[in-house]
């Protein structure tokens, strides 16, 4: 992932690792948490949506994201994440 022209602080990354990790159990077999939703957040391209435009599904309960097309990356609002926090983020690889 490329240089966002700032450095990213250790409480910083440790925050996002942490979302991250929490998001992954939110990230599978999930139609149900995000249909329920009312927002939806992208982890791999930080892109928002809501449920209405998520229309690939991957074995029919994974959401796939509207924008990059990824499966088991799209996380609802019901997931009780602090889903802005991903806003404009680019994680540690």
């Amino acid at each position: 992932m490329g240089d966002q022209g700032y450095a990213m602080d250790e409480a910083t990354k440790a925050r996002l690792q942490w979302l991250d990790e929490s998001a992954d159990n939110h990230g599978w077999n999930n139609r149900e948490e995000v249909s329920a939703s009312e927002r939806c957040i992208c982890s791999a391209c930080g892109q928002w949506s809501v449920p209405a435009q998520i229309t690939r599904w991957y074995e029919d309960k994974h959401a796939c994201c509207p924008h990059c097309g990824l499966a088991g990356v799209v996380v609802g609002s019901k997931s009780g994440l602090p889903l802005e926090e991903y806003e404009g983020c680019r994680f540690p690889e």
